[in-house]
């Protein structure tokens, strides 16, 4: 009875270990697959960077002969995007707000029995 039990444990163990065997493989095929899509990926971003440094040298050239500061042009062009950005950064945080005021009064009315103004 003992070797029965014993047997049927080693034969568990064996199944276990096969499976486990079979993630493994499983798994390092998936990691082989994605370095080489990282790989693929950054040939493809250098390519990228490559012709849009071609191009900002040809754009930078044509804006010279037109007699426009290029970097000027860039310069303003950041700027814009930042106040941008600011703006945005602070209409979010505003509706943000609106949102916390909202929900203060519908716990401050919650807790004296008397509807809110939203109700």
């Amino acid at each position: 009875m003992g070797l029965g039990s014993t047997a049927k444990k080693v034969q568990k163990l064996a199944d276990r270990a096969e499976q486990l065997y079979a993630q493994l493989k499983d798994v390092r095929e998936r990691v082989i697959s994605l370095e080489r899509q990282v790989e693929e990926s950054n040939e493809r971003v250098s390519a990228l960077e490559t012709d849009s440094e071609k191009q900002l040298v040809l754009l930078k050239a044509i804006a010279e002969e037109q007699g426009i500061d290029a970097d000027q042009v860039l310069a303003d062009a950041a700027i814009d995007e930042a106040e941008d950005d600011t703006e945005d950064a602070e209409s979010e945080s505003s509706t943000d707000g609106d949102a916390t005021n909202d929900a203060d009064e519908s716990d401050e009315s919650a807790e004296s029995g008397t509807p809110s103004a939203d109700a």
